[in-house]
C-alpha cells in the first residue's frame, strides 16, 4: 500500500490494574489471562471489520478504516469497544479487577504498509488522541470523541459531555462517555422530495402482485445517501389503508455477523408475527403449526421446521444442502402469501453474506401464484459482487434512483427550515451533486459551526460523506484507484490524453492497465465520459475525497507533472484555455512544497512558474477577472527578482487601469525602481507618469494636490529627458494637464496659492521658461494649446491609446472654459477611434456621458450607457463600467425612464460583485445605487429602500474624509428628512450639489445659502445646463417668486427632467392654490408609480380650494 491520507476510526484499549495482577500472579498465568485478552480484542476487532495494528503491552490500538473504508467505521469502532468490554466482562476466566479503559478518537491520518499482510504503520494527531483519551478513561469507562460521537450519534447513547485537557493541545477537548448502543437505530427522515414518481411505481407495483396473485420482486438501488430508506419510508406510510397486507422486514447488518442468522430471524419474525424481530427456539411449535396449516404432514412440517431453524443456528444435526434449506424458506414463504399478500423487504443487501445471497436468488425463481412483493434495497456494490443480479428472472425489476436535480436539492433545502445564505445554499447545491443525504449532512455541518459561535466561511465536508465516499473508493481494484487519485489533481475534468499520459508515468502500468481502470471507473460510474473525449467525475465529493487520500509528496509530484504536460501541449488549439490550469497546478504544487516543518523543492524551476502565473494574469484581466488576475500576477512576483519584481508590479498595475490596486501596485514598481542599482531612466519616468494620471485623471478618494503633481512631474520630466524619449515627455505634459484639471479652487481663498502652485507647474514642467504670474483660465488656456499639440503628435505617430488619454485631457479643460461644443465634439472623436483597448474605449463612453450629462443631454448619456451595457455582457469587462453605470442610471432618474434603473439592476449587482474590495473603484457605483435607492422611496418600497440604504453606507466607507459629504447627506436622504441635511461642507461637484438641490427644493424648503452659493460658484466656472435648471428652481423658491418658479419649471419640464418637474408641480399648486399644476403633475406620477409624490398631491388636493397659500408640501 502506498502512503495515504485516511479518515479512520483509532481505539485504545487497557487494562487497569496490570501491575497489581502482575505482583499477585505467577508470570505464566498473567500471560495465560492476557492471552484470552488479546484473543477477544482480535476476534472482535476483526469481526467488526477492523485491523489490529498493535500490542504494546498490556495495551490494544486497532484502527477502523485500514486498509478499506466501509463508510460507518466509526460506529463499527465503538460497536466493537462496547463488545470487547462484555467479553473481558463475562469472561469466567478474567479476575474482576480485569477492567478496560478504552479510548476512541477519528481523525486524518497517514497510513503506510502491506495490505496483503495487515501490517500498516498509522501516523498522525489522531492516533495521539485517542491514547490520550484512554489515558483519561476510568476504569470500565469508553471515552469518545466529539468527531467520533458525531459520525455515530444515530446508532449509539452517550452521556453528558465532559472537557479532558489533553497534552498539547491548547484548548481542553470535548469528549463523551459511550453508555451503549440504541435498540433501534434513530432514523432522521428529511424532507419527501423529488422521490414522487419513484413512490407511485412502488404502489403500482404492489397493486399489481395483489390483482394478478403472482410474485414481483423490486431492486431497488442507489449510492448511500441517494434516498432509498426515505422512499421506502414513504412507501409504508401510503400502506396504512391496507391493514390485510402481511410486511415481513429484514436488514443485514454491516458488521459483527458472519452468517445469514440475524437478518432470516427478523424475516420468520415478520412472516409469523407480523414484527421484524428475532426468533428462538420458542418458535419450533408456531413454525410446525404454520406449516400443518399449508397442508403438510406432520413429518414434513417437522422437517421443514428443522431445516428453517438450521438456517438460523438455532437447531443442532446434520448440516443440510443449501438448497433444502432454500427450498424450506420457499415453501414457508409461498404458504404466507397464499393466506394474505406478503410484502418482504430486506435492507443493506450490499451487507449480506454470500448464503443470504444465494436464498434471495432462489426466491427470485418462484412460479407459484401468490401475492408476493419482495423489495430488495442495495448500493451498487451488490452489482459487483453479483454480475448477473436478477438476470433472466421473470417478474424482475430493478429500480436505480437517479439524482435529485438542483432545483430539487434546493426545495429540500428550504424544507430543512434553516436559514442559509445564498451564496453557501448554492454551493451545497454544487458540492453534493444531487444526493440528498449529502446535501443534509453539509447543512448539519454549518448547523454545529453556527452552535460553537463560529461564522461559517466555507462547507467543511462532514465525516460521515467522507467515510460513505471513501468505502466506495478503497473498493476500486489497484488500477483504478491510482487512476481516480491522478484524475482527482487534474480536477472535475480532464482530457482523456492527459489522465492516460500521466497514468503512464507511474511505474509499471501499461496502456492496458488504463484501458481496464478507465472502463472499471466508468461501470462504477465514478467517472463519467463526455462526447469531447473529457472525463468528467461523476460526484464533486468523489473527487474531493480522492485528492484527499494522496499525501502531500504525491499531490505535489503530480502538480506538477500534470502542469509540464499542459505546457507541451503549446502549440495545440486548446493552448490558451489550458493557460489557467498550468498556473492552478504549479500554485499548487508551490503552495504543497511550502507546507509543513520541513519543505520541500518543487520539481521545477521557478521561472517556469512564474511564466505560467504571469500569462494566467494577463488572461485573467483582460477577461475582466481582476481579483484573479492581482493573485496570479502577486503569485509571479513572490517569485521574481527584483529587477523583475518592478516589470511585474508595473504590469499588475496596468491591469487594474484605475483603483486602489492600480495605485499601490505602481508605488510598489516606484519603490523598488529606486532600489535597484542600475536603474532605466525611462522605466522611472514612465511609472511616475502613470502614478500621476492615475491619480488625476481617474481617482475621486484620493487625487494628488498640485503640489504633489509638481514634484512628480518634476523627477518624471528629468528622467524622460535623460532617456530621451519624446513620446513620454510629451505624454507626462498631457498626465500633468489632468493635475491641473481637478485642482480647480472650489473659492477664492484657494485661488491665490492655485495661481502660484500653477505657475511653478508651468515654469518647472510645461514649459521652460514661462514668466509672470498668471490667471488660472490662462493656465487652463495654455494647458489646453500644449494638449492640442499633443493631440497633433500622437495622431502622427498613430498611437490611439495616448490620443484617447489627450483627448479626454482636452474635455476636461473644456469643460472648465466653458468650450460647450469642443467638449461634445472632443468626446465623439475619441469614441471614433480604431482599436482601442477595452478600458479606454470605456473610458471614452465614461467621458461622453458625463459631457453630455453636464450638459443636460439626458437621452444621449442613456443611449451610451445603453450600449456600453449590451457590450459588456457580450466582450467588455463588468468593472470598468462602474462609472457608466452610475451615468446612466443618473440619467434615467432625471429623465424618468426608471424601467431603465429596473434593469440595470441586475448588471449593476454582478459590476459589484466583480470589482470586489477595491474601495475606489467601488465608490463610482455609488451613485448608481442612490438613484435605484430614489427610485425605491418614491415606489415605497421599503425593504428594498432600507436595503439599497444600507449597501450605499458600505459604498462610502467611514475612512475615506473625500466622502464626508456624501456620508452626511445619505441618512437624510435615507429617511427623507432636511432636518438631518448638513448646512455646509457640500462637495463643489455638479452632481453633488444638483441631488441637494432637488431634495431641498421636491420638499418645498429654500436651500442653505452655503448650498446655493457653492452652485453658484461653480456654475460661473463653467457653464452647465444641468445644474443651472436645477439652481434656478432652488433660487425661486429661496425668493418665493412664484413667477419664476413657474417658468423654471417650464424649463425643467421642457428639457425633460419630468418627474423633478412634476414634483414642483405640487410645490407650485400648495403656493400658489393653482389646482391646474396637480392635473399636468399626474400622469407622470401615475407612469412612474411616485406613490410618495401622489399621497402628496392627495392631501394637497383633499385641502378646501379657498384654503390659504402653503409655503411647503412636506
Amino acid at each position: 500500500m502506498p502512503e495515504e491520507r485516511k479518515l479512520v476510526t483509532i481505539l485504545f484499549a487497557d487494562v487497569t490494574g496490570s501491575t497489581a495482577l502482575g505482583d499477585e500472579l505467577d508470570p505464566e498465568d498473567l500471560r495465560t489471562l492476557m492471552g484470552r485478552y488479546y484473543a477477544h480484542a482480535r476476534q472482535i476487532i476483526m469481526a467488526h471489520g477492523g485491523t489490529l495494528e498493535k500490542f504494546i503491552g498490556d495495551a490494544v490500538m486497532a484502527v477502523f478504516g485500514l486498509p478499506r473504508a466501509h463508510g460507518d467505521d466509526a460506529e463499527r469502532a465503538l460497536a466493537a469497544a462496547l463488545a470487547l468490554r462484555q467479553a473481558v466482562e463475562d469472561d469466567p476466566l478474567l479476575p474482576p479487577a480485569f477492567r478496560l479503559r478504552i479510548g476512541v478518537n477519528s481523525g486524518e491520518v497517514v497510513a503506510t504498509g502491506d495490505s496483503s499482510q495487515g501490517d500498516f504503520l498509522v501516523t498522525g494527531d489522531a492516533v495521539n488522541v485517542a491514547a490520550r483519551l484512554q489515558q483519561g478513561a476510568a476504569p470500565g469507562e469508553i471515552l469518545v470523541s466529539e468527531r467520533t460521537m458525531q459520525a455515530s450519534r444515530l446508532a449509539f447513547l452517550f452521556g453528558p459531555a465532559r472537557e479532558v485537557t489533553v497534552k498539547g493541545k491548547p484548548q481542553p477537548l470535548r469528549v463523551f462517555p459511550l453508555e451503549a448502543a440504541r435498540s433501534r437505530r434513530l432514523l432522521e427522515l428529511p424532507p419527501f422530495v423529488g422521490r414522487q414518481r419513484d413512490l407511485e411505481q412502488l404502489q403500482l407495483l404492489l397493486e399489481r402482485t395483489c390483482e394478478e396473485r403472482r410474485p414481483y420482486c423490486l431492486s431497488l438501488i442507489g449510492p448511500a445517501g441517494s434516498g432509498k430508506t426515505r422512499l421506502l419510508a414513504a412507501f409504508l406510510d401510503s400502506l396504512a389503508s391496507c391493514p390485510g397486507l402481511r410486511i415481513a422486514r429484514a436488514s443485514c447488518p454491516p458488521y459483527g455477523q458472519l452468517s445469514a442468522a440475524q437478518p432470516l430471524s427478523e424475516l420468520l419474525g415478520g412472516l409469523l408475527h407480523g414484527e421484524s424481530a428475532s426468533v428462538s427456539q420458542a418458535e419450533r411449535t408456531v413454525l410446525q403449526a404454520c406449516f400443518r396449516e399449508q397442508g403438510y404432514s406432520e413429518e414434513d412440517a417437522a422437517r421443514l421446521t428443522a431445516l428453517i431453524l438450521q438456517s438460523l443456528g438455532l437447531s443442532a444435526g446434520r448440516n443440510a444442502l443449501p438448497a433444502s434449506i432454500f427450498a424450506a424458506w420457499q415453501q414457508l414463504i409461498e404458504g404466507c402469501a397464499r393466506r394474505a399478500p406478503c410484502l418482504i423487504i430486506v435492507d443493506d443487501l450490499h451487507h449480506a453474506p454470500d448464503s443470504l445471497l444465494d436464498l434471495i436468488e432462489a426466491l427470485l425463481g418462484m412460479r407459484a401464484a401468490v401475492p408476493l412483493l419482495l423489495i430488495l434495497l442495495s448500493r451498487p456494490e451488490l452489482l459487483e459482487r453479483r454480475r448477473n443480479w436478477g438476470a433472466s428472472r421473470q417478474n424482475f425489476l430493478c429500480l436505480t434512483l437517479p439524482p435529485l436535480t438542483r432545483e430539487q436539492i434546493r426545495t429540500l433545502l428550504a424544507k430543512t427550515e434553516v436559514a442559509l445564505p445564498g451564496e453557501l445554499r448554492e454551493e451545497i447545491v454544487e458540492r453534493a451533486d444531487g444526493n440528498p443525504f449529502f446535501a443534509l449532512e453539509l447543512v448539519r455541518g454549518l448547523q454545529e459551526l453556527q452552535q460553537q459561535g463560529r461564522s461559517p466561511t466555507g462547507i467543511a465536508l462532514p465525516d460521515t460523506v467522507h467515510a460513505s465516499l471513501l468505502a466506495r473508493l478503497d473498493l476500486l481494484p489497484a488500477p483504478a484507484r491510482p487512476l481516480l487519485q491522478i484524475a482527482s489533481v487534474a480536477g472535475r475534468s480532464a482530457p482523456r490524453s492527459l489522465l492516460q499520459a500521466i497514468f503512464l508515468q507511474e511505474e509499471g502500468l501499461t496502456s492496458e492497465d488504463f484501458e481496464e481502470a478507465l472502463n472499471d471507473l466508468l461501470l462504477r460510474e465514478l467517472l463519467a465520459a463526455e462526447p469531447t473525449e473529457t472525463l468528467t467525475f461523476s460526484q464533486n465529493l468523489v473527487r474531493d475525497v480522492a485528492y484527499t487520500t494522496l499525501a502531500r509528496g504525491e499531490r505535489l509530484r503530480l502538480h506538477s507533472r500534470i502542469a509540464a504536460w499542459l505546457e507541451q501541449q503549446a502549440n495545440q488549439p486548446s493552448a490558451q484555455a489550458n493557460t489557467p490550469l498550468i498556473a492552478y497546478h504549479y500554485r499548487e504544487a508551490l503552495h504543497l512544497a511550502r507546507q509543513g516543518t520541513i519543505r520541500q523543492e518543487p520539481p521545477f524551476p521557478s521561472a517556469v512558474a512564474l511564466r505560467a502565473f504571469e500569462q494566467a494574469g494577463l488572461l485573467a484581466a483582460s477577461a475582466g477577472a481582476f481579483a484573479e488576475a492581482r493573485r496570479w500576477l502577486e503569485l509571479a512576483i513572490e517569485l521574481a527578482a527584483p529587477d523583475e519584481q518592478v516589470r511585474l508590479y508595473e504590469l499588475l498595475g496596468d491591469c487594474f487601469y484605475w483603483g486602489d490596486t492600480r495605485r499601490a501596485a505602481y508605488q510598489e514598481a516606484l519603490e523598488r525602481w529606486r532600489s535597484l542599482e542600475q536603474r532605466d531612466p525611462l522605466s522611472g519616468a514612465r511609472l511616475l507618469r502613470k502614478l500621476i494620471i492615475g491619480d488625476t485623471r481617474f481617482s475621486m478618494l484620493h487625487p494628488l494636490t498640485l503640489e504633489e503633481v509638481v514634484r512628480l512631474g518634476q523627477e518624471a520630466l528629468t528622467l524622460a529627458e535623460q532617456a530621451g524619449d519624446e513620446d513620454e515627455i510629451w505624454r507626462l505634459r498631457v498626465a500633468l494637464s489632468f493635475g491641473l484639471i481637478i485642482n480647480q479652487p472650489s473659492d477664492p481663498l484657494e485661488a491665490q496659492a492655485h495661481q502660484e502652485t500653477a505657475s511653478l507647474l508651468f515654469t518647472n514642467v510645461f514649459i521652460k521658461p514661462i514668466s509672470g504670474s498668471a490667471e488660472a483660465h490662462t493656465h487652463l488656456e495654455t494647458a489646453r494649446n500644449l494638449v492640442l499639440q499633443a493631440i497633433d503628435y500622437f495622431e502622427q505617430r498613430g498611437d490611439q491609446v495616448a490620443l484617447s488619454e489627450a483627448l479626454d485631457a482636452l474635455g476636461g479643460l473644456d469643460l472648465f472654459l466653458g468650450n460647450r461644443e469642443s467638449i461634445i465634439s472632443t468626446a465623439m472623436r475619441r469614441l471614433s477611434l480604431p482599436a482601442l483597448p477595452a478600458e479606454e474605449y470605456i473610458d471614452a463612453i465614461n467621458g461622453a456621458a458625463y459631457a453630455n450629462l453636464v450638459l443636460g443631454q439626458l437621452q444621449q448619456v442613456i443611449d451610451l450607457g445603453k450600449t456600453a451595457c449590451s457590450r459588456a455582457r457580450a466582450e467588455l469587462p463588468l468593472p470598468y463600467l462602474s462609472r457608466t453605470l452610475s451615468a446612466l442610471a443618473i440619467a434615467a432618474f432625471l429623465a424618468g425612464q426608471w424601467e431603465e434603473i429596473d434593469a440595470l439592476l441586475p448588471l449593476l449587482e454582478a459590476t459589484r460583485e466583480q470589482i470586489g474590495a477595491d474601495v475606489e473603484r467601488i465608490a463610482h457605483l455609488a451613485d448608481a445605487y442612490a438613484c435605484a435607492l430614489f427610485v425605491a422611496q418614491a415606489r415605497e418600497a421599503t425593504a428594498e429602500w432600507e436595503r439599497l440604504a444600507t449597501l450605499l453606507r458600505s459604498l462610502l466607507p467611514e475612512e475615506e474624509p473625500r466622502l464626508a459629504a456624501d456620508r452626511g447627506s445619505l441618512e437624510a436622504l435615507r429617511q427623507d428628512d432636511p432636518q438631518l441635511m448638513p448646512v455646509e461642507g457640500f462637495r463643489p461637484d455638479y452632481l453633488h450639489l444638483l441631488y441637494l438641490l432637488r431634495f431641498y427644493s421636491e420638499h418645498g424648503l429654500s436651500a442653505p445659502p452655503a448650498l446655493l452659493t457653492g452652485a453658484e460658484q461653480l456654475q460661473s466656472k463653467g457653464d452647465s445646463p444641468l445644474l443651472a435648471r436645477y439652481l434656478a428652481i432652488a433660487q425661486a423658491l429661496a425668493t418665493n417668486n412664484l413667477a419664476a418658479l413657474a417658468r423654471a419649471i417650464d424649463e425643467v419640464e421642457t428639457a425633460g427632467h419630468l418627474p423633478h418637474a412634476a414634483r414642483m408641480r405640487l410645490i407650485l399648486a400648495q403656493r400658489s392654490g393653482d389646482r391646474q399644476q396637480l392635473e399636468r403633475a399626474r400622469p407622470i406620477l401615475e407612469r412612474l408609480r411616485d406613490r410618495r409624490a401622489l399621497r402628496r398631491l392627495a392631501r394637497i388636493e383633499a385641502l378646501p380650494s379657498n384654503a390659504p397659500p402653503g409655503r411647503s408640501a412636506s
